[in-house]
């Protein structure tokens, strides 16, 4: 199945993931899977910080269905150049996760998720 960033999985395809699943630690919502880790830039993890100078660890997923996108797609002080980022927020608390990247790129979009705002168990 070909990822599409708009397009949410059939409560069928959920049963394809593995079983190391990932949840939203505020709210216990599933949010990926650990199976769905990509590297970009050399590397699956990142320390990055915004314009205020908060400092995130982020981890890339080539996919987040528990996520939903919001906003304007924005190249303003991105971390990943020659993507765009839309705020991704939990589709269970609403609490933000991490950003949406999209591109036309080999690797047309993938979510950068801040990794303490996840947990492995529900």
């Amino acid at each position: 199945m070909p990822f599409d960033a708009q397009q949410k999985h059939a409560p069928k395809d959920l049963l394809k993931l593995g079983k190391e699943k990932l949840f939203c630690a505020a709210c216990s919502h599933w949010i990926t899977a650990k199976d769905w880790q990509i590297s970009i830039k050399d590397g699956h993890e990142h320390t990055v910080f915004n314009p205020a100078g908060l400092v995130f660890h982020i981890g890339c997923f080539r996919d987040a269905p528990g996520c939903w996108a919001t906003g304007q797609p924005s190249a303003d002080f991105t971390w990943f150049p020659g993507y765009r980022w839309r705020l991704a927020l939990c589709e269970g608390c609403g609490k933000q996760l991490g950003w949406l990247y999209t591109a036309d790129r080999s690797i047309p979009a993938f979510y950068g998720l801040i990794l303490n705002r996840l947990k492995d168990k529900a």
